[in-house]
């Protein structure tokens, strides 16, 4: 069936919406259904996954959710968790792979007996919460649905993300390049991070606790030659959750963690601070690797508290450079994202 002919398209293409969001909406549904057929999934099953997507968006869109500086998923936000993993699932082309799930399996035992994990990771598509669950759930069940993501603004307010981000345990902070740009709300959004990084301590030093946490501030972004490169990680986004972790009333340990799922979802090839980008995709293949606890005692021995954290960075950043070396990085898609 074309897909112009759907009739769910039809009423996207007459819905009332604002350009350039509208376009960027049906492009994404254009990619969706696309990607859907080639992998067999008849078109029922398709206008029934972007239809709730489409219901959630215009829900966001009239009545934007008021996401606190924590999130807890509500029972009514079970339908979102389940439309992320529907929406998630075609993206990925064939099994994914997951090396060392052996420290996987390690992670949920940490947490079973009452542990905290922090995964130090990279960031490529605002999927990964989805994909990881979809990826790690058959060796560690669960464990990335009652996992919480550190997530930025945009996330929680663009009208796309915000529906998935609902189905997920957050905290929700406001990126450093976006904390002073408005000097008028600067104050309030550096109070709400405070907030937020003293909800974490609360959680940690409760116990069986895992925060996932990408270190670099944003996704990673091809160079000139269209390679993917990781996002060096923040000296002081490290030295933040190595305290927490130095500090927690329960052990609290640290794994990094490497994604490679650039063309899942690829972002656009520069940082937008707009809402509404495209997403355009062909899908992509995921690849997952976890590596063994990351031991940051060495590097307390610093005295001087800059230099610590550089080193720090150092250590944490090339064992994450370690993971995703196999991997070579994805390649970005030959049409150019914008």
């Amino acid at each position: 069936m074309p897909l112009r002919s759907n009739c769910f398209y039809q009423m996207l293409s007459h819905a009332d919406l604002s350009e350039p969001f509208k376009s960027n909406f049906m492009e994404f549904v254009e990619c969706f259904f696309k990607i859907s057929l080639e992998k067999g999934i008849t078109v029922d099953e398709s206008t029934k996954t972007m239809t709730m997507l489409y219901d959630a968006v215009f829900a966001q869109i009239s009545s934007p959710y008021p996401f606190q500086s924590v999130h807890y998923p509500k029972d009514e936000d079970a339908t979102h968790y389940e439309m992320g993993l529907k929406v998630a699932a075609p993206l990925i082309q064939g099994v994914p792979e997951i090396c060392n799930p052996q420290n996987l399996i390690q992670v949920k035992e940490l947490l079973d007996r009452g542990e905290n994990v922090i995964f130090a990771a990279n960031h490529q598509t605002e999927l990964e919460p989805q994909i990881l669950s979809i990826a790690c759930d058959p060796i560690a069940k669960d464990l990335f649905k009652n996992t919480f993501f550190v997530a930025g603004e945009r996330v929680t307010t663009d009208p796309i993300a915000a529906p998935f981000s609902r189905g997920r345990r957050l905290f929700c902070i406001f990126a450093k390049r976006y904390v002073s740009e408005n000097k008028e709300i600067e104050t309030e959004r550096r109070m709400h991070n405070l907030k937020t990084i003293k909800q974490m301590k609360e959680l940690l030093n409760g116990g069986g606790a895992c925060i996932y946490v990408a270190l670099g501030g944003g996704r990673d972004r091809p160079d000139a030659q269209g390679n993917v490169q990781l996002t060096s990680f923040d000296p002081s986004s490290v030295g933040l959750f190595t305290l927490l972790s130095q500090t927690a009333k329960k052990p609290t340990h640290i794994f990094p963690l490497a994604i490679s799922s650039f063309n899942i979802l690829p972002p656009p090839v520069s940082i937008q601070k707009e809402l509404g980008e495209r997403r355009w995709t062909q899908g992509g293949k995921l690849r997952v690797a976890i590596g063994e606890r990351f031991d940051y005692s060495p590097f307390l021995e610093i005295l001087d508290k800059e230099s610590m954290h550089l080193e720090l960075t150092r250590g944490l950043f090339a064992r994450l450079q370690e993971l995703y070396r196999p991997f070579k990085g994805d390649v970005a898609p030959a049409k150019i994202l914008v």
